[in-house]
């Protein structure tokens, strides 16, 4: 009986693709706001088969973040969010470089987003499909001042002018910016007025001023007057004027 000489077999062929996915920042930590930030996020693919129609979604916080560019080792890119991977196949990594400029006026102390991938293909270990990314955030800002004669030569016996610009070269916003100011011997304070803030000390020889938060970029700028002696000496009248701020310098 021949008939029975030969079978057929028609096993189910299941595709399965543990995906993994991880994201690490590149630049220097802790980032700093006014200044790029990047990460590198790596898929992987530990098998046993072919990931089909990979797709990584990777959102930074909009209100921290601009001009965010997301670039793959493969596949695209179509948004500052999404990216196609196509076929990420066993044991062979793809990498996207993400960049973005950290807002100089963020009051965040971090920076946290998750990012994660899916694919056509199933997954047996889902848990590893999305990762979460957590970096600090410390404000840097370079603040400068002058401070300038206006009414020079000064005459003893007569009101003298000085101006007081502060300004913020950044890359962050400056905050609890303080300035302060003791004036020559003779001289007495008849009124100091900031573009913005508030300033002390009318009626002595020492300006204390706080000037709030400056943007990078801006200058801020006190007009001094005081009454200078009829006794003062001839000669030149020099003192310092400082600014500081609770943001790291």
């Amino acid at each position: 009986d021949p008939s029975d000489n030969s079978a057929t077999a028609t096993p189910i062929v299941k595709a399965l693709a543990d995906l993994a996915i991880d994201k690490q920042p590149t630049s220097v930590t802790p980032f700093v706001p006014g200044t790029v930030a990047t990460w590198t996020i790596t898929v992987t693919n530990p098998g046993p088969s072919d990931a089909t129609d990979v797709v990584v979604t990777d959102v930074l916080p909009a209100t921290a973040f601009s001009g965010v560019t997301l670039t793959p080792s493969s596949g695209t890119c179509p948004t500052t969010t999404t990216c196609n991977l196509g076929t990420v196949e066993p044991g062979t990594p793809v990498t996207i470089a993400v960049s973005g400029t950290i807002s100089p006026v963020t009051t965040a102390t971090s920076i946290t987003n998750r990012a994660s991938v899916t694919s056509a293909t199933p997954d047996p270990d889902p848990a590893d499909n999305s990762t979460v990314s957590t970096v600090p955030l410390s404000p840097v800002a370079d603040l400068s001042i002058q401070k300038l004669a206006v009414n020079q030569p000064f005459v003893p016996g007569q009101p003298v002018t000085w101006t007081l610009r502060v300004r913020n070269a950044g890359p962050s916003s400056a905050t609890g910016i303080t300035l302060t100011d003791t004036l020559p011997t003779g001289a007495t304070i008849v009124s100091a007025t900031p573009t913005s803030g508030t300033c002390t000390g009318v009626g002595t020889g020492s300006l204390s001023c706080s000037l709030g938060t400056l943007a990078t970029g801006v200058t801020r700028t006190v007009t001094l007057v005081a009454d200078l002696a009829p006794d003062v000496a001839p000669g030149t009248l020099g003192n310092t004027a400082v600014v500081a701020a609770t943001t790291a310098d």
